[in-house]
């Protein structure tokens, strides 16, 4: 038991020629799903599905890649479309989410309780404590004021985004990839 424990982890690191395919293809519709295709309601307000992508890497590679999909499409993303200084603790979020999506998904069947309980910690630690907090560091106090709106956002959001992570990874895992 122990050494499958051990093949397990090590598969979590293991970065093949497939892998980083998938982990490119993964990466750009991660940048146009949440940099190109969102919705700015207002300056700390912003609706996007860019978590998709992050998560199929989660479900199809393990935490490691999800993180790494996570990271490069944040450091790009801003790069590439900046809307705002390129400030580290976003990217921080982006590899807490995608460990998250990889935690909970990878090599696990589809189910809906579990896509609510994928979310969860996402929306909860990282888009409402994590961003909030990263947004008051950037933009100082006035920043609170907007934290009701952030959290109601994120709250009514969360069905949507349970209801599509759910049909994302049953349709990916019915399509076979592995």
């Amino acid at each position: 038991m122990v050494e499958k424990q051990g093949k397990a982890w090590r598969e979590w690191f293991r970065l093949t020629p497939k892998r980083l395919c998938m982990m490119g293809v993964l990466l750009a519709m991660q940048i146009v799903l949440s940099r190109m295709m969102n919705i700015q309601l207002s300056p700390s307000l912003r609706l996007n599905l860019g978590f998709l992508p992050t998560a199929v890497a989660g479900m199809l590679m393990g935490p490691f890649c999800s993180m790494l999909v996570a990271v490069c499409g944040d450091l790009l993303g801003a790069t590439l479309f900046p809307s705002g200084a390129l400030f580290p603790g976003f990217t921080i979020t982006a590899a807490l989410a995608g460990i998250n999506y990889g935690l909970w998904l990878y090599r696990r069947e589809p189910k809906l309780w579990r896509a609510a309980l994928t979310i969860l910690p996402v929306t909860l630690i990282c888009n409402i404590g994590l961003n909030t907090l990263w947004l008051w560091m950037l933009q100082g106090s006035g920043v609170l004021a907007t934290f009701p709106a952030r959290a109601l956002k994120n709250i009514a959001q969360y069905p949507l985004n349970v209801a599509l992570l759910y049909l994302t990874t049953k349709l990916v895992s019915r399509t076979g990839v592995k």
